[in-house]
């Protein structure tokens, strides 16, 4: 009998003042966004909300603000008129918590029953849906909405259950492929930021491939709310939970990336300084998010992340606007230009319906990505560009420090031959000092005059990094004819293999004179018998041998007859300082070996062997 009398009052109502429009349904219907009643909930009973919306009175006249639009619930009412002769599926899509057809409660499926059939392959759970079967003739249908994030228009949109499975597909799958792409783009540039950071080793660059990364998981978590090809699990991390973390990970990301890129810690310490406030200010703003969602409170958590949001980003908006200053500065210019398109987009992308802020932020985000990369491949241009700079600079000091110690070698080689020289010359006046003193003035006159034309010889090689190896064997022939005078019993050969061209190969000049010359005053005059020496040139491998072979005393009887010398020897010890100086400057062996020939196998001679080996050096 109640129920009866509901019916005819309800009835009453629909005919006189009814506020509930009706909708004709029609095949393949597609998303259609009829004008429903809106009625706020106030804890009201099915009954008592079919009442209330029917009175034009109480009907919503406007629809709330963004802030305020999610804090409430809402009823919404519509009569489904279906002319046909057959029971049409219908699909209710909206943020419904109950669905009633004529009293009867309809199927909810979605966020906690899967929607089966229809399929919902591109939908997120959150939007769940109303399955409505109905019957031929005029039906009310009342929904109760409730959700933290509703949209402006947030009344189910009707279609038809076939066109679900369809005409959904064909309108949205190219927002899927463009989106996925824009999505893979920054995750293309994420791994190239890593991989220049790790050669380079600019901080600039890893906050950059941060933030790359942070906008990808705020995109994705963002496109998951409307498509269902971007969802990942929210079992046990709901989106409500991380989206204030994700954004402040985002915040801060960025604001590191602009700190590095423009190094405001030595260029602007006052910025660097705010920026840093502007850190710590993200991540206190996560306490109260936290509070909101361990007392359960999603909706004002929701309400208090939408004004974090805006807040935040307009101030950091404020922080890069005062780079303007600075806007000479090449990097400056980049942070300016990128920043004008995030902040833009951010800004407009909290007043757009919501089915378009996801694209409004992503596209402000893609405009801001394309512009700091450019702006990281200067920075990686001028990064080589300075390394090419140091390089030609470190080569030019290579170069100098090269000449330099080329010249402190050819000084150091021409202070040991300027050396052997005047041991030479004591050695040479002192055998004409003898002469003089025996009456032997011819030979004098000739010792004198072959003693001048030798200091010519060596006054004209000195000044020679090299002397062919003629004019090397010349000015040992005229040393030689010269002790030759001096000495009794002296007889010496200066032989040449044939292999050896001795035109054409260079040798160091008054590198071997020394050697000689130390043979005949410390091996060949402490003899009585004949002296014989014997001056040979061959070649082995790559190396040119001079050995100097005489038959007198030997080395180390030599050596014992110095220690009692008055004279000491400084010219085999000046060949092999020089030796080293040689190898230093133009690389390969440089050696020489003195042998006793009484320390050699099957000989029967006292003498010394000196083997010089130098590199072949040609003309």
């Amino acid at each position: 009998m109640k129920s009866l009398f509901f019916s005819i009052a309800f009835l009453f109502l629909y005919t006189s003042v009814s506020a509930i429009d009706t909708l004709v349904l029609k095949p393949a219907i597609f998303k259609a966004a009829p004008s429903y009643s809106i009625l706020t909930d106030k804890k009201y009973t099915y009954q008592q909300a079919v009442v209330n919306l029917s009175d034009k009175s109480v009907v919503e006249k406007k629809v709330r603000g963004k802030l305020q639009r999610s804090l409430y619930d809402y009823w919404t009412g519509i009569y489904l008129q279906n002319n046909s002769t057959d029971t049409l599926s219908i699909v209710a899509e909206a943020y419904i918590k109950e669905a009633w057809l004529e009293g009867a409660s309809v199927i909810v499926c979605g966020e906690n029953t899967p929607c089966s059939s229809p399929a919902f392959p591109l939908q997120d759970y959150y939007a769940d849906a109303a399955l409505i079967a109905v019957p031929p003739g005029t039906h009310l249908f009342v929904a109760k909405i409730s959700d933290y994030n509703l949209p402006a228009y947030f009344a189910p949109l009707l279609s038809d259950a076939k066109s679900v499975e369809s005409k959904f597909y064909v309108s949205e799958i190219y927002k899927i492929f463009l989106l996925g792409l824009l999505l893979g783009a920054f995750l293309i540039v994420a791994i190239t930021a890593f991989t220049l950071f790790f050669i380079i080793k600019d901080k600039s660059i890893l906050w950059y491939a941060l933030y790359c990364i942070a906008i990808i998981v705020s995109t994705y978590l963002a496109l998951q709310s409307v498509y269902k090809a971007f969802y990942w699990s929210f079992e046990y991390v709901p989106w409500i939970y991380t989206k204030m973390l994700v954004r402040v990970i985002l915040l801060i990301t960025y604001a590191k990336f602009v700190q590095h890129f423009i190094r405001t810690k030595t260029n602007m310490p006052q910025l660097n300084r705010l920026i840093n406030i502007y850190i710590y200010v993200c991540i206190a703003s996560l306490l109260p998010d936290i509070i909101l969602l361990a007392l359960g409170l999603f909706k004002e958590s929701y309400v208090y992340y939408l004004v974090c949001r805006m807040a935040l980003t307009i101030s950091a908006g404020i922080i890069i606007a005062g780079l303007w200053k600075h806007r000479s500065n090449k990097y400056v210019q980049f942070i300016l230009a990128g920043s004008a398109f995030i902040v833009l987009g951010e800004v407009v992308s909290n007043f757009v319906p919501v089915k378009y802020s996801p694209r409004v932020a992503g596209l402000g985000a893609f405009i801001e990505i394309i512009i700091f990369t450019f702006g990281i491949a200067y920075r990686v241009y001028t990064y080589y560009a300075q390394e090419k700079k140091l390089t030609r600079e470190l080569l030019q000091k290579e170069k100098e420090v090269t000449a330099l110690f080329r010249e402190n070698t050819n000084l150091n080689m021409s202070l040991f031959q300027s050396q052997m020289n005047p041991h030479f010359v004591f050695n040479a006046l002192n055998s004409i000092k003898e002469m003089i003193l025996t009456d032997k003035r011819d030979e004098a006159s000739r010792y004198l005059s072959k003693f001048g034309n030798l200091v010519r010889l060596n006054l004209t090689h000195n000044i020679k990094p090299f002397i062919t190896l003629v004019d090397n064997n010349k000015q040992l022939e005229a040393y030689l004819e010269m002790e030759s005078l001096r000495f009794a019993n002296f007889s010496w050969t200066i032989t040449v293999d044939d292999d050896v061209e001795a035109d054409n190969l260079l040798i160091p000049p008054m590198l071997i004179q020394p050697i000689v010359e130390n043979a005949i005053w410390h091996g060949l005059l402490a003899i009585n018998s004949e002296r014989k020496l014997v001056i040979a040139f061959s070649t082995t491998g790559q190396q040119l041998l001079c050995k100097v072979d005489d038959n007198g005393i030997g080395i180390n009887a030599s050596a014992e007859n110095k220690k009692n010398a008055t004279h000491k020897s400084v010219g085999l010890g000046n060949i092999r300082n020089r030796l080293n100086l040689l190898k230093k400057e133009y690389g390969g062996t440089f050696s020489l070996t003195i042998t006793d020939k009484a320390e050699m196998a099957r000989s029967k001679t006292t003498g010394t062997v000196a083997t010089l080996s130098v590199p072949i050096n040609q003309l």
